[in-house]
């Protein structure tokens, strides 16, 4: 089964589940490329398998995740078999503002082009994800991003007339309509409170939570 992007929260509880009551999984990997080939004297073992398999994934991008769960039927003497097949997008949100460098390799491209795979299923349809080290990089900046009270007042300068006569217009609509105590339109039972109310409402502070305590 091929796991897509768009399922992908829906059946996540189920094979968890699965994963869970098997007797042993397996798993497969498919890169954008394929580690160095060094020259082997007999069989590998498990442990230089694993090094060799670290060493691909932290230098190119891994494609596809491929499961096979295998959970015993000890009444039936036998074994059911599930397979899940996860592709993993190497693209990020824009909207983190975070940029991830991979890489290719022709061998690679071309063993996996033979075998049919297709390339762009990573990119449209693929799993987004983060990797521990960059998961904390990126949520520091999304919080720098988001904390306003870092960000410095607009300087006018002095000359600027068009820009001060457009401020003091502002400041005066603001203060009048602060006096008039005018009840914006928050639905029904919905009357501000205060005017950090108000500034909370209209998202002045995308951290109003840690800050106002009014409602």
């Amino acid at each position: 089964m091929e796991v897509e992007r768009a399922a992908y929260p829906a059946v996540l509880p189920t094979i968890l589940k699965h994963i869970s009551n098997a007797h042993f999984v397996t798993f497969d990997l498919e890169l954008s490329g394929i580690p160095t080939q060094r020259q082997r004297t007999g069989r590998q073992t498990l442990a230089e398998r694993y090094l060799e398999t670290k060493a691909a994934a932290e230098k190119f991008h891994i494609l596809q995740v491929g499961l096979t769960l295998a959970e015993e039927d000890a009444d039936n003497q036998r074994y059911l078999l599930r397979s899940y097949n996860f592709n993993l997008s190497p693209l990020i949100y824009e909207g983190l503002d975070f940029e991830r460098d991979f890489t290719y390799s022709s061998g690679a491209v071309e063993f996996l082009l033979s075998h049919n795979y297709h390339m762009e299923a990573p990119y449209h349809r693929g799993i987004p994800y983060l990797t521990r080290s960059e998961a904390p990089i990126v949520e520091e900046q999304t919080r720098v991003r988001w904390d306003r009270g870092k960000i410095p007042d607009i300087k006018i300068r002095e000359d600027d007339t068009e820009a001060l006569m457009f401020l003091s217009r502002v400041r005066s609509e603001i203060d009048a309509w602060k006096k008039a105590k005018q009840v914006w339109n928050f639905g029904p039972g919905m009357v501000p409170k205060c005017d950090s109310c108000l500034m909370r409402h209209h998202g002045y502070s995308p951290f109003w939570h840690q800050r106002y305590s009014c409602w």
